[in-house]
């Protein structure tokens, strides 16, 4: 978890992106998302209305208007604990976890995690959930005795999305191929990459989600 992430401009609409990192892989984005966090320290909660950017390594809630106080909010996926699907007979759907900080040293650091809930205003929970499962899965499966920990190719996480059910009514971006995405930049010191393991682990999981 990072407040504030380094952001760009996207190359191909113009909008707030994140700065990728080197082996990150783009899968989605998604609009009308809202997005509430509560400061461990202070107790103090936030919101905002924004895009969730998932990739293979995290998601990245950017504000559609942001604040210098808060612009955006970076969660690795590595980092991400008691992850719960809500869906409320009144409200929308929406996700909650609890996701531990970058600067803090993750989950052995001395510092609690941050409750997050991302609220689906506009639908879109049955294409997202699949994809946010199977990565989140596979980070954690642990690698076979003598496997490649060394970053892929895009292949594995392009052939995850083309086996996604997408519903055509739902104005989720799915990346069929790696976007224009500008600059790429080494993680920060103590960030979680993805490594050949998991990338591997959602190919074998993209035959679930046809």
């Amino acid at each position: 978890m990072s407040l504030n992430p380094r952001l760009q401009t996207a190359p191909v609409d113009g909008r707030p992106a994140p700065v990728v990192f080197t082996g990150e892989f783009c899968i989605l984005t998604r609009d009308g998302m809202e997005l509430e966090f509560e400061l461990p320290t202070t107790g103090r909660k936030m919101n905002c209305r924004g895009v969730l950017f998932l990739s293979n390594v995290r998601m990245v809630f950017m504000c559609d208007k942001p604040t210098p106080e808060f612009s955006a909010l970076d969660m690795p996926l590595a980092y991400v604990r008691t992850e719960k699907i809500n869906q409320p007979w009144f409200g929308c759907n929406n996700i909650t976890a609890n996701v531990f900080s970058v600067e803090s040293g993750g989950p052995t650091g001395d510092a609690p995690p941050w409750f997050v809930t991302l609220y689906f205003k506009e639908g879109g929970l049955g294409t997202f959930v699949p994809l946010f499962w199977n990565i989140l899965e596979a980070i954690r499966r642990p690698p076979p005795p003598g496997a490649d920990q060394t970053m892929p190719s895009t292949s594995p996480v392009e052939e995850t999305v083309r086996a996604a059910y997408v519903d055509p009514n739902d104005p989720t971006t799915l990346y069929l191929t790696q976007p224009s995405t500008g600059e790429r930049v080494a993680p920060q010191t103590g960030y979680p990459t993805m490594t050949q393991r998991a990338t591997t682990a959602m190919r074998a999981a993209a035959s679930a989600l046809v």
